[in-house]
């Protein structure tokens, strides 16, 4: 008996502490000596390091391959260098002006094998070299736009301390087919998988459910990533949140909103603002959805009145439904590449009658309603202008139709509203 009770509180015992030990949290950016830049040769790679302040951990910001060697394509970063734990994996924008290091300008950060993110291949003409790449168990944060670029890699599998998978991470990885994710992973941005449109598999985990090739956080219902699949995409009833971005790599032509969405977030069916979904053909919204609705080619607010989704048709038209009164910065366009890479251009929008209100940046380029040859404004009275920090003025370079009696009300709002300089790309005419 007294046998049985001495195991029972040597166990009890156990369970306290290991229920009360806490996972170590990563160093933070000021726990680094940026000062102490070292470089380490490995086989074909040369990795460029700091060192934590105390000495126990190495960051990876910068890989070169050395291609004379044979093994230069199976990139297995290493669990220690130095003696130091390697914990952190690429550059990321913290790093780069701390050391100085070289890459575009305009770039918020760089890729671990030396470009930047805004190269339209993710430098893929240096990280397209690597085929296959494996990351130790000792990894707790990778950057931002770490493997961008790396179009061989087939398959990744993210270290079990990582808890965040970051904008631009993969970006481009075009062969990219399998993720496996940890228990850890709190936060994925969709933006991480921009330009992979062949993955096929993400496992499920302790916070993520896979739903119809729908990626769902568990602890709020949030659809944050959609993988690449073609014909008609009903997400999954439950979801009540679609993040942004969360449709940036999904080529499917129709898309059904459940009842249970509540809040859609900036920009959540589309690429980046320059970069349109032309997959996308169609969006339509359940009945009993209370707070959204689908009227013609528009999703909008039913409360708020304001457009939260356009699709553009094969004509290159649009006409913004009468039910929206606010055309506020964030709306999807769909359908439609302001670049023409994908998608035919904009030729014509027609705005509502009721419209009262656009942000200053609702109408820009980025946007792309403002990309459109023709812009009917249908409304007696132009709409309010909200201003925001940075954004002041509209930005409308096209050739802009209003009604005989609004004419000189028009002529007057476009005049305080779009800047001088800017003028002579926008034409009034009457219809």
């Amino acid at each position: 008996m007294k046998k049985k009770l001495w195991i029972c509180c040597m166990f009890m015992a156990l369970m306290f502490i290991v229920g009360t030990t806490e996972v170590k949290a990563a160093k933070a950016d000021d726990e680094w000596n940026y000062e102490k830049d070292e470089k380490f040769t490995v086989g074909a790679f040369t990795y460029s390091t700091v060192t934590s302040l105390d000495e126990n951990e190495i960051w990876i910001y910068n890989v070169k391959v050395d291609r004379s060697n044979p093994e230069y394509k199976i990139l297995d970063i290493p669990e220690f260098l130095d003696g130091k734990k390697v914990t952190r994996i690429g550059l990321g924008s913290v790093l780069k002006k701390p050391i100085r290091y070289e890459v575009c300008d305009e770039c918020y950060c760089g890729t671990l094998l030396g470009g930047c993110l805004c190269y339209p291949d993710g430098n893929g003409s240096v990280a397209g070299w690597i085929d296959k790449i494996t990351l130790p168990e000792t990894v707790e944060i990778i950057e931002t736009a770490a493997f961008a670029g790396m179009r061989n890699i087939k398959s990744i599998a993210i270290p079990s301390k990582v808890t965040v998978i970051d904008e631009g991470v993969f970006k481009n990885c075009s062969n990219l087919k399998t993720v496996t994710i940890p228990d850890s992973l709190t936060e994925i941005n969709a933006m991480a998988f921009e330009g992979c449109y062949k993955i096929k598999t993400i496992n499920q985990s302790a916070q993520y459910e896979i739903k119809d090739k729908c990626v769902i956080r568990k602890k709020d219902h949030a659809l944050v990533y959609v993988l690449p699949q073609k014909g008609k995409l009903k997400i999954p009833n439950g979801v009540k949140t679609i993040q942004r971005y969360a449709f940036c790599t999904c080529t499917s032509s129709e898309v059904t909103i459940p009842a249970s969405v509540t809040h859609i977030e900036d920009y959540a069916f589309q690429f980046i603002e320059q970069q349109l979904n032309c997959a996308m053909k169609k969006i339509t919204v359940a009945k009993k959805n209370r707070v959204y609705g689908s009227d013609g080619q528009c999703v909008y607010n039913k409360k708020e009145k304001i457009l939260v989704a356009a699709v553009v048709d094969n004509k290159g038209e649009i006409v913004i439904s009468d039910k929206v009164e606010y055309l506020k910065e964030g709306y999807s366009l769909i359908n439609f590449d302001k670049w023409g890479i994908s998608g035919g251009s904009l030729k014509k929008v027609v705005l509502p009658k009721k419209l009262k209100k656009i942000d200053a940046y609702a109408l820009g380029l980025d946007a792309g309603l403002g990309a459109s040859e023709k812009v009917y404004f249908t409304g007696a009275k132009p709409p309010k202008v909200k201003k925001k920090k940075g954004y002041k003025n509209v930005s409308l370079p096209a050739h802009v139709y209003v009604s005989s009696d609004s004419f000189a009300s028009y002529k007057k709002w476009l005049n305080k509203w779009v800047k001088k300089r800017d003028r002579k790309y926008t034409i009034l005419y009457k219809y």
